[in-house]
């Protein structure tokens, strides 16, 4: 699902392997969390702040791997 906001670009969730994408609009980074619940996704995609939601609720909390 693409979204788009200052910091974001895109954010992609797998359920099934409870996995996170991040693509970040600064660089064109791409980062992938492990382990993340769909509740998280599904409060992440409703939150109005992606970028305030992703420092605060996903960043602290699960470690990211850079894909690009």
């Amino acid at each position: 699902m693409k979204v788009i906001s200052q910091m974001i670009s895109s954010i992609v969730y797998d359920p099934d392997t409870e996995t996170l994408e991040v693509e970040f609009a600064s660089n064109n980074s791409l980062y992938q969390y492990s382990k993340v619940p769909k509740y998280l996704y599904d409060s992440f995609m409703n939150d109005k702040s992606k970028g305030r939601f992703f420092l605060d609720k996903v960043k602290p909390f699960y470690e990211g791997t850079k894909l690009r």
